[in-house]
């Protein structure tokens, strides 16, 4: 179907009437939500990844683990429907779709002189759609890349592989992608979505294929370049700010202010929103984009050193975590062997089901080489149903996992933690003395019952 040659109320109805074929080239957790709000748009969906396994299992109706339970019914339902297919054959399904949304993400790898930002992967398939696209089609770029791949990198290798021209052959457009942070389909839905195109008919073609699916809630930019630097500094700054209030915990706890206060009034008295610290903020895989910031600054001659500094502060929030672990261990008063932890929350970040990645495994390891026994440590996630890389005993039920614990640690602000109050967690636990190390900053603190220590991250000790 030639996009280029319809208006966007045209692309509209034939995109909800089935008439026009989506692929998805990466089926992470972000390309999985993706797939799924086209599909319940009506569009036909390909979804492409380079695993076998999942390609075969999605076919199936069967998703990878992990992935948002609301997810399931969803594929099972167009699986059966013939509406989703999925490959490993990235041409092919450039070859056999309209649109190509490509989200494959840069490399971020850490070498002796600092690190490295590897694009091979997301170009490799760029030359498979490439290869694959026909006239008429839309290219779409939804990974986090430096400002300027899409118009100066991107391009050119389109244009030679297929023989097309942009605008005049084929539509081009970048994606401020927001799928792989882990929403609800309808937190997702409901965000405004940032695109952009080469020009006014890739533009037009773009905003007709958002608009079937997210309707009028799209913020359109003409210029691509400006919309992958927003892109990159958005989170950026989500990283930077972070790291402020990271670098601040130990100090606050100190003089015996706790952070969360700060937080809670800062927005009231200055009208500034601070966030409270956060241990899911260490993650180099969830903050790729500062990398990617820092290189292209770096291949300029230009200094970073906020960045590199706000990446060091984040990353080393396991050492805080650390100490306030053993700071626990000393006030229960027990041999490490003899003492019973549960953790609450295993994935990467707060009510995602994606456990790949997450603090939850690294602090696990500071707990078995500080002498705590493998059988004493137990995990809760409502979310997260099975993670191979754990070790431990996982559970989805509360009680269960705090029951004769010593120590509760919260490391993920999942939101049902913020409905559970300190004293009942020391009741579930049936302890009487109960430590709970708040480092997820979620949990609701009422009155502080005897033989309870509370401590969260970046205030003091609250005991009774």
């Amino acid at each position: 179907m030639n996009l280029l040659s319809l208006n966007v109320d045209e692309i509209v109805e034939k995109g909800r009437k089935g008439l026009i074929t989506v692929a998805i080239h990466g089926l992470d957790i972000g390309g999985l939500i993706l797939s799924a709000v086209f599909l319940k748009a009506g569009f036909m969906v390909i979804g492409v990844d380079r695993d076998s396994g999942r390609v075969i299992r999605l076919n199936q109706g069967i998703l990878p683990k992990p992935y948002p339970s609301e997810l399931a019914p969803i594929f099972r339902k167009y699986v059966a429907e013939e509406k989703f297919r999925a490959t490993i054959n990235h041409i092919w399904a450039s070859e056999n779709s309209d649109v190509s949304i490509v989200m494959i993400p840069p490399e971020v790898k850490k070498t002796r002189s600092g690190f490295d930002v590897n694009l091979k992967n997301f170009l490799n398939v760029v030359k498979d759609v490439g290869k694959g696209m026909n006239a008429g089609n839309l290219i779409v770029i939804a990974s986090s890349v430096p400002p300027g791949t899409t118009i100066k990198i991107v391009k050119p290798i389109l244009e030679h592989l297929s023989g097309l021209r942009v605008e005049y052959d084929f539509a081009l457009g970048f994606y401020a992608e927001k799928a792989s942070e882990g929403p609800s389909l309808n937190s997702f839905m409901s965000q405004r979505h940032l695109i952009s195109g080469f020009g006014a008919k890739s533009l037009r073609a773009f905003y007709g294929i958002f608009k079937a699916v997210f309707g009028e809630n799209i913020l359109a930019l003409e210029d691509i370049t400006l919309a992958e630097t927003m892109n990159i500094l958005f989170k950026t700054y989500k990283d930077v700010l972070y790291a402020y209030v990271n670098s601040l915990v130990s100090y606050m706890r100190n003089i015996g202010v706790n952070i969360n206060l700060v937080a809670e009034y800062f927005p009231e008295i200055y009208g500034l929103e601070i966030p409270k610290p956060t241990a899911t903020a260490f993650s180099p895989n969830a903050f790729k984009e500062t990398y990617i910031l820092m290189k292209e600054l770096e291949k300029q001659n230009m200094n970073y050193e906020i960045l590199r500094s706000a990446r060091e502060t984040n990353e080393k929030i396991i050492d805080k975590i650390v100490e306030l672990l053993a700071e626990a261990i000393t006030k229960i008063g027990k041999e490490p062997k003899n003492i019973r932890i549960a953790i609450l929350g295993d994935a990467v970040k707060e009510n995602s089901s994606d456990p790949r990645g997450s603090l939850t495994k690294i602090i696990v390891r500071e707990l078995l080489g500080a002498g705590i026994r493998k059988e004493n440590i137990v995990v809760h996630d409502p979310f997260v149903i099975e993670d191979e890389e754990l070790k431990v005993k996982l559970t989805v039920n509360l009680n269960q996992a705090v029951k004769d614990a010593d120590i509760i640690l919260t490391l993920i602000p999942h939101k049902v933690y913020s409905e559970v109050t300190v004293s009942a967690l020391k009741a579930m636990s049936g302890k009487e003395k109960v430590v709970i190390v708040d480092v997820a900053n979620i949990l609701r603190r009422d009155a502080i019952p005897l033989g309870l220590s509370y401590v969260g991250l970046g205030t003091p000790w609250y005991e009774a």
